[in-house]
C-alpha cells in the first residue's frame, strides 16, 4: 500500500481541523438559537405583552 505524500496528509488533517470548527459553530448558533425561544416564549405566546 503506497503511502500519501506529505501534501496530501497535510489537506487531510486542515479538513479534519475545519470539520471540528464547523461543528463547534453549528453547536454554538444551535445553543444561541434555542436560548433565544427559551427566553423569548412567553412573549410569544401572549403577543408581545408580558404577563407577570
Amino acid at each position: 500500500m503506497d503511502s500519501l505524500s506529505p501534501a496530501v496528509e497535510l489537506e487531510i488533517f486542515q479538513l479534519i481541523a475545519d470539520a471540528r470548527t464547523t461543528n463547534y459553530l453549528t453547536a454554538a448558533a444551535v445553543t444561541v438559537l434555542v436560548l433565544e425561544h427559551i427566553s423569548n416564549f412567553q412573549r410569544e405566546v401572549t403577543g408581545g405583552r408580558l404577563k407577570y
